[in-house]
């Protein structure tokens, strides 16, 4: 199982490396890739030879510098495009969920974009967003995961190719230390959440990456991922180094954070492996390896819980998006 002594054992001794397959012919879609994890995920894929490379972003200037950066470090010859893509604004997830489907095919979605922040604020949507974690990290993501489904469950096979289509979520290892104290306030959890003065925001991140796992178990047992035997997964890159640490620790803590590091360009390696490689459904990936994870989230309350936050998430997608009822089997 996952514990503390795991994080640092990895940090110190984990071994990354690439998959070595072939990803010709297909399309793969990556959002927060203008910067860190998803951009040098975007630098390892685009050496696997994708046909099609999509780079989702909030920020299309910096998404086309990333473009540039990663044409000059790959020589890439395929179809690079930058798509907007604004995890805070549900409407911008429903907008791109729409041209994702109008595509020929969507095989891999590597689903990123993530924040991380201390202080209290909401989106234009309603949602916690201490620099928008809740609604980025959890329910924005999960919403786009429902909406790529359909078009990454019918994507064509490509002969000759073991490489099956994909949805992979970003999580992290510090789901092992969320306290998640909102789970124990009656009624809502995810209202608990949403409210200010019962949230502790030091656990926030914790939190987010406590519902990323729960989203991709959740999603690997719904009906159109199990049939059409596409991998979903929710994946740990290892503590890496980030400007994410600024926004919620002080100077000595960014410090103490940054010598345990690994390099991004390696973190990102366990992304790409996650997003190419095959996992049981659900799976933690860790290390290049389905990994296990916290181990109060494989016993009975800790999957009451993954249940009831499922269905309470899966309230607020229907009402954004009915669309997604079909994915759902409701």
């Amino acid at each position: 199982m996952a514990t503390i002594g795991t994080f640092f054992y990895e940090q110190a001794f984990g071994k990354m490396h690439l998959p070595t397959s072939s990803l010709q012919g297909r399309t793969v879609v990556i959002s927060g890739a203008n910067r860190g994890l998803g951009l040098h995920s975007a630098i390892h894929i685009a050496r696997l030879d994708p046909t099609r490379l999509i780079l989702a972003v909030r920020d299309l200037k910096a998404g086309e510098v990333a473009s540039e950066q990663i044409l000059a470090e790959t020589g890439y010859r395929g179809v690079l495009e930058v798509i907007p893509l604004d995890l805070a604004r549900f409407e911008s997830v429903i907008e791109f969920g729409k041209w994702c489907e109008s595509q020929d095919r969507i095989d891999v979605a590597l689903l990123n974009a993530g924040l991380a922040t201390k202080n209290w604020s909401t989106t234009e949507d309603g949602w916690e967003t201490t620099t928008y974690s809740l609604q980025v990290n959890g329910l924005a993501t999960g919403l786009l995961a429902l909406l790529l489904l359909p078009k990454v469950a019918a994507t064509p096979e490509i002969k000759d190719s073991s490489v099956k289509p994909h949805i992979t979520i970003v999580g992290s290892e510090v789901h092992v230390f969320a306290a998640f104290k909102e789970k124990s306030v009656e009624g809502s959890t995810l209202a608990a959440l949403n409210t200010k003065e019962i949230s502790d925001m030091w656990d926030r991140y914790n939190v987010t990456k406590v519902l990323s796992l729960f989203m991709a178990r959740q999603l690997a047992q719904l009906p159109l991922a199990a049939e059409k035997d596409v991998v979903v997964n929710c994946v740990n890159p290892g503590l890496c180094e980030s400007d994410f640490r600024k926004d919620i620790l002080p100077v000595f803590g960014q410090w103490i954070m940054n010598k345990l590091s690994r390099a991004t360009s390696e973190g990102a390696k366990n992304l790409v492996w996650a997003a190419v490689e095959d996992t049981p459904p659900g799976a933690y990936v860790s290390c290049c390896r389905a990994s296990p994870e916290a181990k109060w989230t494989t016993i009975e309350s800790g999957r009451a819980l993954e249940r009831k936050l499922w269905d309470e998430m899966t309230a607020e997608w229907v009402k954004l998006a009915p669309e997604v009822k079909s994915t759902l089997g409701l």
